[in-house]
């Protein structure tokens, strides 16, 4: 998956080092003072770009020997583990910064790493670079697995979104890149596929990818390839669709024939509506919500307001995609 592109060459000698009076510390002292935390190679850390805390434990992304670094520490400061990226016979520089840390899932730590042959390791502008989206194990401390893609010859640094459900990892890249992609990452941190979205985003899940970046995660991860849309206060009760997100293929359509329908206490009353609320996974069901509302006009405006009466909710069950009618809920 991966492309790699060719740069100038540029000496060993020119690597980035942090600029400093001579009576000042560099920044990545002072955070290792901040932190208490003893790494070894102490004299060959380039910088540090964040620490953050795992459990009782602290991780450091960084830079040693001009290579991309993470490092784990025990309470006391004391280097547990450590991994520094492997070399690129493409690229002269690897390095982790404040923007890596993706997502912490469990075991696993998701981070992104970039490969320049400049300098200036921060100027995405200045030369073309290749990035490293790594899924590490933090237990085991190895890397897992890992994907490699060109960066965006402008030299935007686009931001990588993760969204976990049922075990997996839905990962898409920065909309406004303008790239149409996702990838999917496995319970056991493996990069599993990647697809193009197509106007499947819309057919399927009704939403718009390539404009807005959910703040959740808009679908529910049943196996590694079947999946079904998370509902988010729709407007209209609507068949219930069950995807192959692999081959965009549809395993199943839930609707009224199924017994997945309207119902309530007042379904007979005029101006009595029922929309969609959510759904979301409990054990071996879907969990469909939805509302029972009451339309009402103001007088004078005209205005249109739903006043929420009850709420119930079906489930469906994920290997037969049975439906059945729990009835209301608080």
């Amino acid at each position: 998956m991966a492309l790699l592109l060719c740069a100038c060459s540029e000496d060993k000698k020119d690597a980035p080092i942090d600029i400093m009076t001579p009576d000042e510390k560099p920044k990545w002292e002072l955070l290792l003072d901040e932190y208490g935390l003893n790494p070894s190679q102490r004299e060959n850390i380039n910088s540090i770009g964040e620490v953050f805390s795992v459990g009782n434990t602290k991780l450091l992304l960084g830079q040693r020997n001009y290579n991309a670094w993470i490092a784990r520490f025990d309470n006391n400061g004391n280097e547990i583990k450590s991994f520094e990226m492997p070399q690129s016979s493409d690229w002269k520089y690897s390095y982790f910064n404040s923007k890596s840390r993706v997502l912490i899932n469990g075991d696993l730590l998701i981070v992104r790493g970039w490969f320049h042959n400049n300098s200036q390791y921060t100027d995405f502008a200045n030369g073309y670079y290749e990035e490293r989206l790594s899924v590490f194990n933090i237990n085991s401390f190895t890397e897992v697995d890992y994907d490699v893609y060109n960066g965006d010859f402008n030299g935007n640094n686009y931001n990588v979104y993760v969204y976990p459900s049922n075990g997996r990892c839905l990962l898409i890249k920065d909309p406004s890149s303008g790239q149409d992609e996702f990838y999917v990452v496995g319970e056991n941190g493996k990069f599993l596929y990647g697809r193009e979205w197509g106007e499947n985003e819309i057919s399927f899940f009704r939403r718009f990818g390539q404009y807005a970046v959910p703040e959740s995660c808009f679908l529910i991860f049943l196996t590694d390839e079947i999946v079904a849309p998370v509902l988010s206060n729709e407007k209209y009760f609507d068949s219930y669709k069950i995807i192959n997100l692999k081959d965009w293929g549809l395993v199943k359509e839930i609707g009224e024939k199924d017994g997945l329908k309207p119902f309530g206490d007042r379904i007979e009353e005029e101006g009595v509506i029922y929309m969609p609320d959510t759904t979301y996974l409990e054990e071996n069901k879907i969990k469909y919500v939805y509302s029972e509302k009451k339309r009402i006009t103001d007088e004078i405006s005209g205005n249109v307001k739903y006043k929420v009466l009850d709420r119930y909710c079906y489930d469906i069950d994920i290997k037969d995609y049975r439906v059945s009618f729990v009835g209301k809920i608080k």
